[in-house]
């Protein structure tokens, strides 16, 4: 069940005798909040739970409170139905072990709740199956919602895989910038995506050779429909791609190697779309905006996500020439292709996907 929740400030001034006297505070209601994306792929399940409170001291103060912000007693469970049928319950375990930033909040004792184990086994078709969050709180009407799992995209060719000979380079300069074009299909009960393109690299540390990351952001789609299918086409650009890494990394002693890039694509199930919509930043002359909440007898937000990798791919040699000699990014000190390929077949155990060594 969805509800969208407008907050209306109502005011009222009343005058009864000589008291003047407000009391802004109502009486206390105890209100669960909840917040939990599921996610086909992983092995752990997370679901928060924390009460929404209200006091006579101030809210900073109370929120530095761990009592203040969870439950001892909550009964934490996701059903699993196949045609309205259930087929398995998963219990969620209290623990404090994850290590909360400090901040705002309390961070003492940063219960979550989670479920080890897959929640799809091999050879489900997870789009058979919904899943209901099922929590028991004493004193609290029961906390429920139901949601289906995202479907991960399909990277299409060229980027993608289209067969066990396809060239795994990629060409981003040849005389000038290029921009070649790729895209990829929706997965089933997807409406909402955003795609990142990931660099790896080596980088030589205390004698050692370091695999390391820097990720970009590239762009946001939108689905129409969550019955998957639908193609979107994105750009990788070769000026960006250059400025972005003479933008990340510092100029150096040592030589670095450049491995891979690749493109992680994040998918978000129709309510958590919602919420990132209804969340991000206004620009406009009305900045309220209306609460979202799909949690029955409860807020928060409980949906699906998940993360999809497209294949490693590496640089054509004119490409990766550019990474060594270009203005903006030879003080960074990339190695050329011969030297990065001579680099691979002396370090074969650094190929970690056989790019360089066939």
């Amino acid at each position: 069940m969805k509800r969208y929740i407008l907050y209306i400030i109502l005011v009222n001034f009343i005058l009864i005798s000589c008291d003047t006297s407000l009391n802004v505070n109502a009486d206390y209601k105890n209100i669960p909040v909840v917040f939990s994306l599921l996610d086909k792929n992983d092995t752990i399940q997370y679901i928060k739970l924390n009460k929404a409170f209200l006091g006579e001291t101030s809210v900073s103060e109370m929120a530095q409170v761990s009592d203040s912000l969870y439950y001892d007693d909550a009964i934490v469970h996701i059903v699993k139905y196949k045609n309205n049928n259930i087929v398995a319950t998963y219990e969620f375990v209290k623990t404090d072990t994850i290590i909360k930033d400090t901040g705002y909040f309390a961070s003492d004792n940063n219960i979550i709740y989670i479920y080890k184990g897959s929640i799809i086994a091999d050879g489900e078709n997870s789009a058979d199956y919904k899943f209901v969050l099922d929590i028991s709180i004493s004193g609290v009407d029961k906390l429920s919602s139901e949601t289906k799992l995202v479907s991960d995209v399909t990277v299409l060719p060229p980027l993608g895989y289209n067969s066990p000979y396809q060239k795994n380079e990629i060409a981003l300069y040849t005389n000038d910038y290029l921009s070649p074009e790729y895209s990829f299909k929706s997965g089933i009960n997807a409406k909402y995506f955003e795609y990142f393109l990931v660099v790896d690299y080596y980088e030589k540390e205390n004698g050692e050779y370091k695999l390391k990351t820097i990720t970009h952001s590239e762009g946001t789609k939108n689905a129409t429909s969550l019955d998957g299918g639908q193609t979107f086409a994105f750009t990788l650009n070769g000026y960006t791609f250059y400025n972005f890494i003479a933008e990340e990394l510092t100029p150096s002693n040592e030589d670095r190697i450049f491995y891979s890039l690749r493109y992680k694509f994040l998918s978000a199930g129709e309510d958590l779309s919602m919420y990132i919509d209804l969340t991000k930043p206004t620009y406009g002359i009305v900045q309220e905006k209306p609460a979202f909440t799909n949690i029955v007898n409860g807020w928060g937000l409980f949906s699906s996500r998940t993360s999809t990798f497209s294949p490693r791919k590496k640089l054509d040699l004119s490409s990766l020439n550019y990474l060594s000699t270009g203005s903006e990014v030879e003080n960074l000190k990339f190695k050329k292709y011969t030297e990065t390929s001579n680099f691979y077949s002396n370090n074969r155990e650094l190929d970690i996907e056989g790019l360089y060594i066939n």
